[in-house]
Parts: structure tokens; sequence; C-alpha cells
């Protein structure tokens, strides 16, 4: 853990930070691709699910609650498709906030090291020059011959001029890590939606049934939130298209 601090704060960056834009967009195609054929196949399933359920020409206790179980997957589908959906609209913003540069948080921080390290050996070497040019007498600074104090003065413009290269590479670095640290923050809550979604639906099923139905609908949210990266997620940066966000 490193820290790139400014006047007014400290901003913590990690040689482990990585923001590839162009991989993130194509991940996340990839994922609204597969999310949409996901739904596809649950909204047929769904279909046939009502098409059963619909079926009244056979009647017995043992159908009905089929077609209650049936009833049951249907609700638990239709959640998961709203998550779904939510995680294909958290894929679009993702895309949409990520930018188009990369970011890499180990060599911003080479960098930047480096940059600093220059910064203080030019700090020394224009202090040594205005201590010599404030040395050097009167008669030396009028003499003609004696070059002593414009070979100083030169040696700490020079010196001043690298200072400010190596200042203006610290200041882009530092917009950088800006850039990052905001992209971080838009984004840090992406896909936990659709992560709520599976988790509560899964729970309030386990609270509302007490029948043999309970392990079947478990098992099925259960597949569902693992099949997405739900399973135990948390939230954090970053910046990764799925559920577990570590």
């Amino acid at each position: 853990m490193a820290m790139v601090c400014k006047e007014w704060r400290c901003t913590q960056v990690t040689h482990s930070s990585v923001l590839m834009p162009d991989k993130i967009k194509a991940q996340s195609n990839a994922a609204i691709a597969a999310l949409q054929a996901d739904n596809g196949s649950i909204r047929m399933a769904i279909s046939a699910m009502y098409a059963f359920i619909d079926d009244n020409t056979t009647q017995s206790r043992r159908f009905n609650n089929l077609k209650q179980k049936m009833e049951d997957y249907v609700v638990v589908s239709n959640a998961f498709m709203q998550a779904n959906n939510s995680d294909i609209s958290d894929h679009r913003s993702l895309m949409s906030l990520v930018g188009d540069e990369d970011l890499v948080g180990s060599n911003i921080l080479k960098q930047h090291a480096a940059s600093t390290v220059s910064i203080n050996l030019a700090d020394k070497k224009i202090a040594y020059y205005t201590w010599l040019m404030n040395d050097i007498t009167t008669w030396q600074n009028w003499n003609s011959f004696d070059w002593a104090y414009t070979n100083a003065k030169n040696s700490k413009n020079n010196w001043e001029a690298l200072r400010e290269i190596d200042r203006a590479i610290i200041r882009e670095l530092e917009a950088k890590i800006d850039r990052y640290n905001t992209i971080e923050q838009r984004t840090r809550d992406l896909f936990t939606a659709g992560c709520d979604l599976r988790h509560s639906n899964a729970r309030t099923d386990t609270d509302r049934r007490s029948d043999g139905r309970i392990s079947e609908l478990v098992q099925f949210g259960r597949a569902q939130r693992m099949a997405h990266g739900c399973n135990d997620y948390k939230r954090g940066l970053y910046i990764k298209p799925s559920c577990n966000k570590g």
C-alpha cells in the first residue's frame, strides 16, 4: 500500500490497482449476451410452466400440488430474470463509466516514486547553486573573466527546468489517480442489486415455505446465485463485471 499525497488529501493506491477499459467492455458485452440468453431460456421455461398450470384436463390432489410447485418456480424465475435485467443495466453503466484509458497502479506508483526522487535531487542542487551564487563576491560577479556566477546561475536554471518537468509528470499521475478513484467510487455498488435480489428471493422462499418444496427451491436459487457469482459476494473495487467484487 502506498499513498500519493496532495495538500488537501491522501489517496491510497496499490500496485494491484488495474483498470483495462477495453477488456472490461469486452467482458461486459459478453456478459450481457449471456444474461439475455439466460432470460430467453427463463421466459421459455415460464411459458411451459404456465401451460401446465393452466391445463385443467386432469384434476387431482397430486396435480394440484404439482401446479402449486410450478407457481413457486414461476415466482422464483421471474425474480431471477429481474436480477439478470439489473445486471444488464449495471454492465451498461460500467461500460459508460470506465473511460478509455488504461490505468495500472504499479506503473503509476513507479513513475510517481521516480519523479519524487528527481524532484528531491533537484531541490538539493538548486539549493546548492543558490548558495554558491550568494557566496560569490561582487567582484567575481562583475568580472567578465570569471564565469563562476554565470555557471552557477545556468546550472540552477537547468535544475529548475528539470524539476518543473517532474512536477508536471506528478500532476499528470495524480490526475490519473483521481480518475481511477472517481471510477471506483461510481462503480463500487454495481452488480450488488442483482445479487441482493437473488439472495433476498431465496431467503423469502425459505421463510415462506415449510414443506418439502423448500429444498428444491433453495437448491434452484443456490444454483442461480453461484452461476452469476453471487455466492458470498462483497462490495468493493472494482471493477469486475460480476457480483464477486473483491
